[in-house]
């Protein structure tokens, strides 16, 4: 009789890849350039909740050619997001800074008040002597929340009230009294109607709108300026003037925007330019990889037909800037 015995087969190899290793060497581009979305706690509409696909998607533009009706309004939201947060700063930092200047002002003696009185006199602000390698802008004692102010660079208003009495002659006494410009925050949409009719009038490409964005937020990065409701109106006003110079062949002149806004004199709008080059210390380059950044930054903005914008998850935090 045979007998066979059968031994048990021995048991598999079993080959470990680390995946570790090759997730480090390697990783794709949209991985490491697109925001990503959080998956936990992804909660989905129901279908009659949802919106129709038209709605949501952007109209068809590319880095090379963008849409210009629709990166202008994407702008517009960063910037009033922008408006919003740094007045936000500024009511929770301004107790802190009165504080801080009455204690500076109680420690000074009477010989430097003097002194200082005497220097804040005898200096005034020339706007032809900015020097572009300056640390300091000469002359010009203001804060950084003051420096832009739309009251430096607008005409001035003034509003006549007349005396009427009976033994005078008519409209022979009269008081002038200075209207101090009304600050308040923008809409989106009022933004959006100052920047549109800048373009229409000037004739400006589609591509200034992304380079103006990245000059304002450059200037806000570099130099701490607060974007400010008392103040966006003239840095956006630079902003799209430098970007017409810089990226466009046949570019604006500043004549050209003294005619568009008349609120804003020729003078003004030199002294404005000269003070936007001297806080991003004359840095006007702008690399082909920092333009499609925004650009796709740009892209990835939902927000509603009223304009009253709220930005997606995916770019709350990463829009590509400090400033934000």
């Amino acid at each position: 009789m045979l007998a066979v015995s059968i031994s048990p087969s021995p048991p598999l190899k079993k080959v470990h890849f680390d995946v570790d290793i090759e997730a480090e060497l390697f990783q794709p581009t949209h991985t490491v350039c697109t925001p990503k979305l959080r998956t936990n706690g992804l909660k989905y509409r129901a279908p009659g909740a949802r919106m129709d696909v038209s709605e949501t998607l952007a109209p068809p533009s590319s880095v090379a050619k963008p849409n210009y009706d629709d990166s202008l309004r994407r702008v517009a939201v960063v910037l009033y997001q922008h408006i919003r947060r740094c007045e936000k700063r500024l009511r929770e930092t301004a107790p802190l800074l009165m504080s801080t200047i009455q204690s500076a002002t109680i420690a000074e003696t009477p010989v430097a008040e003097a002194s200082q009185h005497h220097a804040l006199r005898t200096e005034s602000f020339d706007a032809s002597t900015v020097h572009p390698t300056s640390g300091h802008l000469p002359g010009l004692h203001l804060s950084l929340d003051k420096v832009f102010d739309e009251e430096h660079f607008v005409s001035p208003t003034y509003k006549y009230t007349f005396v009427r009495l009976p033994t005078l002659h008519p409209l022979s006494y009269y008081r002038m009294d200075k209207v101090n410009c009304k600050t308040h925050i923008p809409s989106v949409e009022e933004i959006f109607r100052f920047c549109k009719n800048l373009f229409n009038r000037a004739q400006l490409s589609a591509e200034c709108t992304i380079v103006c964005l990245i000059y304002i937020e450059r200037l806000m990065e570099r130099a701490n300026i607060p974007l400010l409701g008392s103040s966006w109106k003239p840095i956006v006003l630079c902003g799209l003037l430098l970007a017409s110079k810089v990226w466009q062949d046949l570019s604006s002149w500043n004549v050209e925007i003294s005619n568009i806004y008349p609120q804003f004199p020729l003078h003004c709008i030199n002294r404005l330019e000269r003070l936007f080059l001297h806080y991003i210390q004359w840095d006007l380059y702008i690399s082909g990889s920092v333009y499609a950044k925004y650009y796709f930054a740009l892209r990835s903005l939902t927000e509603k037909k009223t304009f009253d914008a709220e930005r997606s998850a995916a770019v709350k935090n990463e829009l590509y800037s400090r400033s934000l």
